[in-house]
């Protein structure tokens, strides 16, 4: 099967679509309000790295949202919470800050795409 991807930048009107994937993906007890609130900002912000992956059919089976951030290399200088990973892209992409490393997480459908 032929696999598409497309960013949010290319196709900002898959947004909702993102959402949807993000509440089936996240059961109720890892729901993190401090997370949650910033959340959105990646797709603001970082929309060329925010994907979706459609099959032959055109139908959205996975997303994946990454964040480019500033980070000069030792482990002890990342950031300890997705949260401030994300309030600290964000910051730096205000100021003009090139990034120099890629967080990422994925969401699929299981059922959606073939095993390998």
């Amino acid at each position: 099967m032929t696999y598409t991807v497309r960013t949010l930048a290319e196709r900002p009107a898959l947004r909702p679509r993102f959402r949807g994937f993000h509440a089936r993906a996240w059961p109720e007890f890892l729901q993190d309000t401090e997370v949650n609130a910033v959340f959105g900002l990646i797709y603001q912000h970082f929309p060329g790295f925010q994907f979706g992956l459609f099959d032959g059919v055109g139908r959205l089976v996975a997303i994946g949202n990454s964040i480019p951030f500033s980070w000069d290399g030792p482990p002890a200088n990342l950031p300890d919470r997705i949260v401030d990973l994300i309030t600290g892209a964000v910051r730096a992409h205000e100021r003009g800050r090139r990034p120099s490393a890629l967080s990422r997480a994925g969401r699929h459908r299981g059922s959606a795409l073939p095993r390998a």
